[in-house]
């Protein structure tokens, strides 16, 4: 049964946001006409990347940026035909559909944004999140929260966290101004670092790629650099 282009909105919020294509034409239809649709199309596109994502898990292993980046790659490119097909009229010019079907790309594009600064977007409230606060998430560099810590780890991973910041704005900084003084302080961060949590689990778990690199034999001169492991 066709359903009307009225109700496209109220039905989709009723489902979270789970969207068949016919619904995303309709859903085009109803922006390209005027209608508010409050970021639609990111909520759709970010109800499919959680269906292929599935929830964070306690014990799994971290994804990383490029496998989310793809859940996001194919859960537009599913939706995005279904986009050009509602914007316009089938003589319609395709210079002008594309353009009609600019807040399709902008919302992939600020999701991609959101994923490439390690944001995890299976963390994210469908029915609430909007492009702005994506853009924020994005700015920052840092993911909305997951499920809330202890009372006691709370002040302690803040201390990490601005302690972290510090700790890369003054290596980016030595970097600039002295090479090698930069690497010989980077090798003493992992050895400290490493007695504390294990540097192969950390880069196993990273999804920045910002230290890249494998522990040589003990006792030998560590050689991670700024940005990665020099060849």
């Amino acid at each position: 049964m066709i359903r009307t282009n009225s109700t496209v909105l109220a039905r989709l919020a009723a489902a979270n946001w789970v969207a068949t294509e016919e619904d995303v034409t309709q859903l085009a239809t109803v922006v390209t006409q005027g209608t508010e649709a409050n970021g639609s199309y990111l909520k759709v596109v970010l109800a499919e990347c959680q269906a292929k994502l599935g929830p964070v898990r306690a014990r799994a292993r971290p994804m990383t940026v490029e496998a989310m980046a793809q859940v996001v790659d194919n859960a537009h490119a599913r939706f995005y035909p279904a986009v050009l097909a509602g914007v316009g009229p089938s003589d319609l010019g395709t210079a002008e559909r594309a353009r009609r079907a600019t807040f399709a790309r902008t919302a992939k594009s600020t999701i991609m944004a959101a994923v490439r600064a390690a944001v995890d977007i299976r963390t994210l409230p469908v029915d609430t999140v909007t492009k702005r606060q994506l853009r924020e998430l994005a700015k920052a560099g840092t993911a909305p929260p997951g499920p809330e810590p202890s009372p006691e780890a709370v002040p302690i991973a803040k201390t990490v966290q601005r302690a972290e910041r510090m700790l890369i704005n003054a290596l980016t900084a030595l970097e600039a101004e002295d090479h090698a003084a930069a690497v010989l302080a980077m090798g003493r961060i992992v050895d400290a670092l490493d007695k504390i949590v294990s540097f192969e689990e950390a880069t196993e778990a990273t999804t920045t790629g910002t230290i890249v690199g494998a522990r040589l034999q003990q006792h030998q001169q560590p050689t991670y650099v700024m940005g990665g492991a020099r060849p």
